[in-house]
């Protein structure tokens, strides 16, 4: 025979409690007192409310590992996610916060800092005392962060790292064509500050998907033009983080700093001119030499260009050049032998 449970009816609770209620007035029990009689029935409410939360935090833990880590359900979550999203815009407009390196409005974000004078600002003379007695580029290897940081990037020194990266050969690439074919999604992406001799006006006709896929084929078989050079900058926050997946990040780059706001890459192949290249830089600065070499020239901004000397370096494969630009401008020559050179940059906010 099934066992049967005893239900307690309202009436008959309250009744009970005003019972309890009435027998510890009887009995003129002090407030302390009462405390103590009623501590068992206090471990036990609170027990039972750990309990639950503790089981609701499993819960949440578990279905968040599922998410995360069961790709099916992960993609569906996403899917699902991304409709409802979508369902929210006639409500609240949220695409202008999915680029924005900022949700709080009041804050200016980085391009809007950066006007058509900020590149033309620079340290006042008295900060020149730093550069004044530089005439060349350090070389270290096998260095810290906290030694590069302390001896290097607190006194605006540029310095060339020598075992920056792996070298061309044991990345996963084995010609240019399959390299130009790893960064196809970013020149897709419409990549801004792009100079190039392969199109007239890069700026402008790059914004054709045409025109995209002829400069692809033409950089495909990058070996049998004549001369040409192509640099470009990824500004969208996606190409940014593409970036991070097709190069590494170097071993001296602190776990603390911020990850890199915007990058670069410059190629080039037989071009010899006189005129070096200007690049719009702003930030922590890491130039990545991936292949053959480049020649890169350091001016002094600002008052500094009339006390400190012009610095020149040559960046061979494996190596990265580091600096600032509070301090330093930075030009280069894209290369004039027979062998494409390819050169990533990173950008670093700075605090």
């Amino acid at each position: 025979m099934a066992s049967q449970v005893n239900v307690i009816s309202a009436e008959q609770l309250n009744q009970d409690f005003q019972n309890i209620l009435d027998s510890i007035k009887r009995q003129n029990l002090s407030n302390s007192e009462i405390y103590k009689l009623f501590s068992p029935v206090r471990w036990q409410l609170f027990r039972s409310t750990l309990i639950k939360r503790i089981k609701l935090s499993i819960l949440i833990l578990v279905c968040a590992a599922v998410v995360y880590y069961v790709p099916l359900v992960n993609w569906n979550v996403s899917a699902v996610g991304r409709l409802l999203m979508i369902q929210m815009l006639p409500y609240w407009n949220w695409r202008p916060l999915y680029k924005d390196r900022c949700l709080i409005q009041n804050f200016k974000s980085k391009a809007e800092i950066q006007g058509p004078s900020y590149y033309n600002r620079g340290p006042a003379s008295g900060d020149c005392s730093v550069c004044e007695n530089i005439g060349s580029i350090f070389k270290l290897d096998n260095v810290s962060y906290d030694h590069l940081n302390e001896y290097h990037l607190l006194r605006s020194f540029p310095v060339v790292i020598s075992d920056s990266h792996v070298k061309w050969v044991e990345r996963p690439w084995v010609n240019m064509a399959q390299f130009f074919e790893r960064i196809e999604s970013l020149l897709f992406s419409f990549p801004c500050n792009v100079q190039t001799n392969l199109i007239f006006n890069p700026t402008r006709t790059l914004k054709s998907s045409d025109a995209l896929f002829g400069l692809l084929d033409v950089l495909s078989k990058s070996e049998s033009n004549a001369s040409w050079f192509l640099h470009f900058r990824n500004c969208e926050l996606k190409t940014v983080k593409d970036t991070r997946l097709i190069i590494e990040r170097p071993y001296f780059y602190a776990s603390h700093l911020e990850m890199p706001y915007t990058t670069w890459f410059l190629v080039s192949y037989n071009y010899s001119i006189e005129t070096p290249k200007y690049l719009k830089l702003d930030g922590l600065i890491i130039v990545m030499q991936l292949k053959n070499l480049l020649k890169i020239i350091l001016s002094p901004r600002g008052e500094c260009g009339r006390i400190c000397k012009e610095l020149k370096v040559e960046l061979h494969e494996g190596q990265a050049l580091v600096f600032s630009t509070d301090l330093w401008a930075m030009e280069y020559l894209p290369t004039a032998s027979n062998e494409t050179a390819v050169t990533f940059i990173s950008e670093t906010m700075q605090k």
